[in-house]
């Protein structure tokens, strides 16, 4: 929704926050790695970050509205509740950014919530899905809630 609105430049930056989210617990399992690669394509910047891009230090005044401040960590909340292992350390990443971002405690609560109810939402769609005997992926669930 909110990262389609943003600019080349933005998004980029999206991709390298959100894999640095993915790895603050030190590891990346082989769902996150599937999941930044989804990210990449669906905002038309796949294979366009260097190794040098993803090892500096990001850029956050790039994220030079709310909106795309909000957008971009609604999309990391997302991204961090969706494989239902909400590391603590993705959750201390997740507050430094946002604080960094100049949102305050409360606002950064309920954008957590919101990725807690992003992943429930996305999760139902799916087994709504599934009830009628078909088998669909989550990733088909994420693909009709992203159209609507």
């Amino acid at each position: 929704m909110f990262a389609k609105s943003l600019n080349f430049p933005q998004k980029k930056l999206l991709i390298i926050l959100a894999y640095r989210i993915m790895v603050a617990d030190y590891k990346i399992r082989p769902e996150e790695s599937e999941l930044l690669n989804a990210l990449e394509n669906e905002l038309g910047v796949e294979d366009l970050l260097s190794d040098e891009e993803m090892r500096v230090q990001p850029d956050l005044s790039l994220l030079d509205t709310r909106e795309a401040r909000v957008g971009t960590m609604l999309k990391l909340y997302a991204i961090a509740h969706s494989d239902a292992d909400f590391h603590e350390s993705e959750r201390v990443k997740l507050m430094d950014y946002g604080r960094l971002l100049g949102f305050d405690d409360a606002t950064l609560e309920r954008m957590d919530r919101w990725g807690r109810q992003h992943t429930d939402l996305v999760i139902e769609a799916a087994t709504l899905a599934n009830e009628g005997g078909e088998v669909v992926s989550l990733d088909s669930a994420k693909r009709v809630i992203d159209a609507i």
